[in-house]
């Protein structure tokens, strides 16, 4: 028998314990490295969401057929911007909820709003106001400057609280980070 080797038993012992210890060295190393790459890939994914969200709350905001939720905001305010916050999809009696959950449909994997994956989100909402009115591209007198109260931008804010499943990341960010994303524009009527 040309080119075999008669290894001895004991040998054989020796190396499946070896890798045995490596491997239980090893893999708590692998699976904390795999985690860790998931929670940066959830991020991401989340990150997508909530920028489309914001993106989606603006669109409708400036939008003419929310023109009244911007009057609604801004009736108790003056001249002062107004916000509404609500959550997402949206709840209770707001007149931001409309938007709310139409926004929760832009990361809705069911068609529905609540299976969107920025549940639980607030979203907020700011007006500029004039004499308990919202300001409208019409009544803005010219000014476009967004940091002018008296100009017709709307801002729209969505802020989501991100679960964490790695641990090791727990003492840099807690077992949750916020995702947040602000969008500005200007009303279309």
């Amino acid at each position: 028998m040309f080119g075999r080797t008669c290894m001895p038993q004991n040998r054989s012992r020796k190396k499946l314990g070896q890798s045995l210890v490596e491997t239980a060295i090893t893999l708590p190393l692998l699976l904390m490295l795999a985690l860790g790459v998931t929670d940066i890939g959830r991020a991401f994914y989340y990150r997508e969401g909530v920028v489309n969200a914001t993106r989606q709350a603006v669109r409708l905001a400036v939008n003419k057929a929310n023109h009244t939720t911007g009057n609604l905001a801004c009736a108790a305010n003056g001249s002062s911007p107004a916000t509404l916050t609500t959550t997402i999809p949206g709840s209770g009696v707001s007149a931001l909820n409309t938007i709310a959950n139409q926004v929760a449909l832009e990361s809705s994997s069911n068609g529905l709003p609540a299976g969107s994956a920025v549940n639980g989100a607030t979203l907020t909402v700011t007006w500029h106001c004039s004499s308990g009115l919202a300001v409208t591209n019409s009544t803005n007198g010219g000014i476009t400057d967004p940091g002018d109260s008296r100009s017709d931008a709307i801002s729209a804010r969505i802020v989501f609280q991100l679960q964490l499943i790695t641990p090791f990341i727990y003492p840099f960010t807690g077992p949750s980070f916020t995702l947040g994303q602000t969008e500005l524009g200007r009303a279309e009527y």
